[in-house]
């Protein structure tokens, strides 16, 4: 849970889009538990009040940088910081078309060749 959520009990777009980069991540590491490092409810709170967010390294396989980045956007301590859904959207349409072009240059490299 987002920390204005934690600390005050306020939900909205922007701690939906908290959980949806946790749900993000949940997928990109094949369904690992969020914060399954640390022992308690307890511990979780004091982490993400802190600055702690979900770890990158635990992903297994390819997570291009500007999903990544995205996601710590989604993760952004002040609510205002994080994009809306319609910016997510545009955001990941952006990103897999760039994963797109990427490969469609490999494929192209490999026919050449």
């Amino acid at each position: 849970m987002p920390p204005e959520a934690l600390q005050k009990g306020r939900f909205s777009e922007s701690s939906d889009v908290w959980s949806f980069a946790v749900t993000m991540w949940e997928v990109l590491t094949s369904g690992s538990i969020p914060y399954y490092d640390l022992s308690d409810d307890r511990a979780v709170l004091e982490h993400v009040l802190q600055g702690g967010r979900l770890p990158r390294h635990v992903i297994a396989g390819e997570c291009p940088d500007s999903l990544w980045a995205l996601v710590m956007r989604c993760w952004a301590s002040s609510a205002k910081d994080r994009p809306s859904f319609s910016e997510l959207v545009a955001a990941l349409r952006r990103i897999r078309e760039q994963r797109n072009k990427r490969k469609q240059a490999e494929l192209q490299c490999e026919v050449e060749d």
